[in-house]
């Protein structure tokens, strides 16, 4: 799974190695079920204010159903600095169809795990067995700050919670003294 574009810019500075990215990628068509596939941790630290880049995710989807199966991006996750956060398509275009043979063990109805493969090709180790007949990958990414923004009013909701305690209770600060 590659992204053409930011996710978003980053809220604050982030180490390097404290973010990684994954996805399960939902079949359809032929096949059921979805194939988890993700990416590496950051390898530099990220500015604040720079843009988040998602690294190119991969995982191994081996076909579990006879015919022509479908693969769309979906729940996208990032865990940063202890927290998690996901991020659900609001319409999932399918972004490659493949013509399929059923292999044992299979996705049929369940989930791959992640392993290797080649992000952004068919008919091989990321999609054994098949051959691919559909266009490029879906556009993904938020089409606005959303997060951002959030992340702006609990900041300015802090900053007005601390102002007010030291406006209410300026009889603590006279006893400290």
């Amino acid at each position: 799974m590659q992204f053409k574009k930011a996710v978003m810019d980053s809220p604050a500075d982030i180490p390097a190695d404290s973010v990684k990215p994954s996805m399960e990628v939902a079949l359809g068509g032929a096949d059921k079920g979805t194939v988890h596939v993700e990416g590496p941790t950051n390898k530099e630290p990220i500015k604040s204010g720079d843009p988040m880049t998602i690294p190119d995710l991969t995982g191994t989807y081996k076909p579990g159903a006879d015919g022509k199966s479908t693969l769309s991006p979906g729940v996208l996750t990032v865990k940063a600095l202890g927290t998690m956060t996901t991020c659900t398509p609001a319409k999932a275009e399918v972004s490659l169809e493949l013509d399929t043979s059923a292999q044992p063990g299979g996705a049929a109805g369940g989930s791959s795990g992640a392993a290797g493969g080649s992000p952004g090709t068919a008919g091989g180790s990321s999609a054994t067995g098949g051959s691919a007949s559909g266009g490029g990958l879906a556009e993904t990414g938020a089409d606005d700050n959303g997060t951002l923004r959030a992340l702006g009013l609990v900041a300015g909701t802090v900053i007005l919670l601390g102002g007010a305690v030291f406006t209410f209770l300026p009889g603590h600060r006279r006893r400290l003294r």
